[in-house]
């Protein structure tokens, strides 16, 4: 499926990133059953870089009265729009339920 034919849920949630050893906020924009958007908490120091690129990252999400759910994605692109970090992530697997 193309990321353009891929229907996005605009959540607006705050979940935990996990990236190697790091773990920070992150603003989920939307979410897709191919991919995310996320804007990176600019508070914290541990940011994403370039260096990132092609990397896993994990996330768990909560939606009423659904269980939850964990996505593991791949960064596939980091960009900055108005002074804020986004990246997006490309989901290669269906999120795992748990319990």
């Amino acid at each position: 499926m193309e990321r353009r034919e891929s229907t996005r849920e605009e959540l607006n949630a705050v979940v935990q990133i996990s990236l190697n050893d790091r773990n920070f906020k992150c603003n989920l924009i939307n979410l897709s059953e191919i991919g995310a958007l996320l804007k990176i908490d600019a508070k914290k120091e541990n940011d994403v870089s370039d260096e990132d690129l092609g990397e896993e990252a994990k996330f768990i999400i909560r939606q009423s009265p659904s269980a939850a759910r964990e996505y593991t994605g791949e960064i596939i692109r980091l960009f900055y729009r108005d002074d804020e970090e986004y990246i997006a992530l490309r989901f290669w697997e269906k999120y795992k339920e748990l319990d």
